[in-house]
């Protein structure tokens, strides 16, 4: 039976049917079948979690605002929980989330609530990043997928490339629980630009926290391709962020290994840009004949 309450209003929460229409706009034609699943598995499922493979917060964005109109027609709402980078337990945000006025507010305006967890690599500390670690907060969640999977509604984890690649490993009971996987790819031609939105430009930042946010983004997304104009793009917005970080000696590393890759595949244009900011380096160190 189809519902004909009004969209919810609860501020930064509600997609709107004007937002939903240019998500779907902004859909590659080959995210339509996982879209497609999802909304299914949030129409369908009373309880259990999917865990979905997507690098891009818009296309998470855009993925869900396109599904939220139909969702909200079968009684069905989605809540979008971004955890702190400080969680040490995913279980235990969900439950926080679940007890607050606003999530409350919210779900009073559906038959059902899904959860829509994101974030979730940036709760892994810089010394837990290496392949052969086992994440604290990954393991919880292994530890504790039943209770997940008890909550009474459905649950969407959100997950990078390197993170997805590593959960069989890291956490085998949670992945064996999971209800269905599915895969958002970054379409190849766009991978280099995939976190644009996360501020005014891909390097740029507002504050500490936000550049070492974009840093750890990049970061995985070395781990997670192989592609080498891809690559050195990552490099190249790294070794900016070091830049504004007056941290020259760390830029430079990574310029320069932009500069190989670039000079291998002979992407000369890409390679004026890399050799532009090395310039700025050596004219900050007051070093003009080489920054020439």
């Amino acid at each position: 039976m189809k519902h004909t309450r009004p969209e919810p209003d609860v501020g930064d929460q509600t997609v709107v049917r004007e937002t939903a229409v240019r998500a779907r706009s902004h859909l590659d034609p080959l995210l339509e079948l996982p879209t497609a699943q999802l909304k299914a598995f949030l129409e369908v499922a009373d309880a259990g979690y999917a865990i979905c493979r997507c690098n891009s917060p818009r296309m998470r964005a855009d993925i869900l605002g396109s599904i939220a109109p139909g969702l909200a027609e079968q009684g069905v709402g989605v809540y979008q929980l971004d955890l702190d980078p400080k969680a040490y337990s995913i279980p235990a945000e969900i439950r926080k989330t679940i007890a607050s006025k606003r999530f409350k507010a919210f779900g009073a305006k559906f038959d059902k609530v899904g959860i829509s967890v994101s974030d979730i690599g940036d709760t892994i500390r810089p010394e837990e990043r290496e392949l052969e670690k086992r994440p604290a907060v990954i393991q919880g969640l292994n530890q504790q997928r039943e209770w997940v999977r008890k909550l009474g509604r459905p649950v969407i984890f959100w997950v990078a490339d390197w993170l997805m690649d590593n959960l069989r490993r890291i956490a085998p009971d949670f992945w064996g629980g999971r209800g269905i996987v599915l895969e958002f790819h970054t379409p190849k031609e766009t991978r280099a630009q995939a976190f644009q939105e996360l501020s005014t430009g891909w390097w740029t930042f507002n504050s500490l926290d936000e550049a070492k946010r974009k840093i750890r983004i990049y970061e995985d997304l070395l781990r997670g391709t192989k592609d080498p104009k891809a690559r050195a793009g990552f490099l190249l917005n790294l070794g900016a962020i070091c830049q504004q970080l007056s941290d020259n000696d760390k830029a430079m590393e990574y310029l320069e290994d932009a500069l190989k890759i670039l000079r291998e595949v002979g992407a000369r244009q890409e390679e004026a840009s890399v050799l532009g900011n090395i310039g700025l380096i050596f004219q900050d160190r007051g070093e003009l004949d080489k920054a020439l």
